[in-house]
């Protein structure tokens, strides 16, 4: 930017010379009989806009190397905290998190409940909630869920004959809900899939529905309408 004398140059709002950047302070060059405003070119981890001095990168950016270009982004599910980096410390975001380009932290994704940057723990009673060869489906305001379980590549859900809440505890631990208060719901009905587990018998031990006793996968004498259902609610 070109002012037609020094004091014009030096007080202008766009070019003050007691702005500094880390690297030295703004000058004014005597030019073809005008004086031009200009800045130091910017370092690794700062940019700058037009003529203006030379700013910090942002948390969520880097910038490698010297010159006026714009500082990159870290990649979507990524984030940093750091501003002015001079390198790409960008770190994925933790376990069942997410984040948008150039972010300085993590939100828990759906499903899943924590802190701003995490751990993100299991949102227990959510429709869709799938962990390994379990989910909960269509679940109510109540957090009460038909249960469905998957074998040899097949979901299906589960017959509510023998099942207790012995066996709503088992299954809120496997779709990792551990610490929820587990009851069942008998004949929560909606199911299409298979009916792939009857007669259901868990101590409240085991670590997944399969370890409880029950019929044959596949085997059943039951119809959609008994499907069985749990209601896993957090503390």
């Amino acid at each position: 930017m070109y002012f037609k004398d020094i004091n014009e140059c030096g007080n202008a709002h766009t070019c003050d010379l007691n702005v500094f950047s880390s690297f030295g302070q703004a000058t004014c060059e005597n030019t073809a009989g005008s004086f031009l405003c200009s800045y130091p070119q910017c370092d690794a981890g700062t940019y700058k806009i037009g003529d203006g001095p030379c700013i910090e990168c942002e948390a969520g950016k880097f910038k490698n190397a010297s010159g006026d270009a714009a500082c990159s982004n870290c990649s979507s599910g990524q984030y940093s905290t750091e501003v002015g980096a001079t390198s790409n410390v960008c770190q994925d975001c933790p376990l069942n998190s997410h984040s948008p380009e150039a972010s300085d932290n993590c939100t828990c994704s759906a499903g899943w409940i924590g802190p701003v940057g995490g751990p993100c723990s299991p949102e227990c009673g959510t429709s869709g909630k799938t962990l390994g060869s379990i989910r909960l489906v269509d679940c109510d305001v109540n957090k009460c869920c038909r249960v469905e379980v998957e074998h040899l590549g097949q979901w299906g859900t589960v017959c509510d004959d023998e099942a207790n809440d012995f066996a709503a505890v088992v299954a809120c631990r496997q779709v990792g809900c551990p610490n929820a208060a587990a009851t069942q719901f008998q004949g929560f009905g909606g199911g299409a899939d298979p009916i792939l587990l009857d007669d259901l018998n868990c101590t409240g031990s085991e670590t997944e529905l399969d370890a409880c006793i029950h019929r044959t996968w596949g085997g059943h004498n039951c119809n959609h309408t008994q499907d069985w259902g749990v209601c896993c609610v957090s503390d």
